[in-house]
């Protein structure tokens, strides 16, 4: 699993890079200007609690140690969903309008990627055996612990321009954002310690790619619906990073 770790480690510094991150932590813009793409993601966010039900989790399979870490890690990632809502209301986001608009604007093109991360996501905990699903939960947690670093930014901000307190995007949700699948470097330290065979380290290798292309398309749809997206002229980096995160198809090897 060491293997495995460490291309997370790679994927998680690459995307810290990615000019949709880097325009919600700039503080030079009014904060809830660089927040309005929230209900954009609605289908991810709320998608995100089917994915742990019904895709990853496995009581049948609890016995194995390394699902049984997989099950209580979805018994705190299956219920964020209200604190998005909460923040909805809290920015004004929640507009009133009916219903078939608000599913055009939801489920249209341009909102694309979003929902691919979640069919994705499921794809992948469906198919993959316990130690390749702990891989494809490990890195979710990185792309979200990266996330979050310019969330509590932004949210900060807001809070310092509104005095409300934001639950999904501020310190409450980051608290759960550790980056480890259940929390804490001890958990670290077991994974390493997970032996795969060649087989699964290779599919876990493929998974743990596949999760960060899916996430970083849906990085970039969003930096799009900013219309922010000649910041993407400014990726990737000189010398970092082995992809290059263009268009909302995600990053293209190169």
């Amino acid at each position: 699993m060491r293997t495995v770790l460490a291309r997370i480690a790679v994927r998680k510094e690459e995307l810290t890079g990615h000019p949709f991150l880097e325009y919600i932590a700039d503080s030079s813009v009014d904060p809830a200007e660089r927040l309005s793409f929230a209900p954009c993601i609605a289908p991810f966010v709320l998608g995100f609690a089917d994915v742990n039900v019904l895709g990853l989790r496995d009581l049948d399979a609890d016995h194995d140690r390394v699902q049984h870490l997989v099950n209580e890690h979805t018994y705190k990632g299956d219920h964020r969903w209200p604190m998005f809502l909460d923040d909805l209301e809290t920015m004004g986001l929640n507009h009133a309008t009916d219903r078939v608009s608000m599913l055009r604007e939801l489920w249209g093109p341009d909102r694309q990627a979003g929902r691919q991360l979640v069919y994705g996501l499921m794809r992948l905990a469906v198919t993959a055996e316990p130690v390749e699903r702990i891989a494809v939960v490990e890195a979710v947690e990185a792309t979200g612990y990266v996330a979050w670093q310019s969330f509590l930014t932004a949210s900060g901000d807001y809070f310092d321009a509104t005095g409300r307190q934001l639950r999904y995007f501020g310190p409450e949700h980051a608290a759960l954002e550790t980056g480890h699948a259940m929390g804490g470097e001890d958990i670290g330290v077991e994974l390493q310690h997970i032996e795969l065979w060649d087989s699964q380290r290779r599919r876990a290798l493929d998974m743990v790619d596949e999760v960060f292309r899916l996430f970083t398309a849906m990085l970039t749809e969003q930096l799009n619906f900013l219309a922010v997206a000649d910041r993407v002229k400014r990726w990737p980096k000189p010398g970092v990073g082995t992809f290059s995160w263009i268009s909302a198809d995600g990053p293209r090897a190169r």
